[in-house]
């Protein structure tokens, strides 16, 4: 069984409660561009808060992995 809740996707598995990362499939990549004229400690701050929310919402270390590559790149993308 499976529910999405917000940015979450929770799980019942076995009478065991799992969360991850849930992203809707028109999700764009809106993430702060590091070129804008923001202040740099704003700019370094968002990668920070980002991956401790993905290491917060992700139970398994398998779906922390895979979600932080995802967004490594999304990250990338946004120099």
């Amino acid at each position: 069984m499976s529910v999405t809740f917000l940015d979450l996707q929770v799980m019942a598995t076995d009478g065991v409660l799992t969360t991850k990362l849930f992203r809707k499939p028109t999700a764009t990549n809106s993430l702060l561009d590091y070129r804008s004229f923001h202040p740099v400690h704003t700019k370094n701050g968002v990668p920070v808060g980002q991956f401790l929310r993905i290491r917060r919402n992700c139970t398994s270390d398998l779906d922390f992995h895979q979600e932080a590559r995802i967004l490594t790149n999304r990250f990338k993308q946004r120099h």
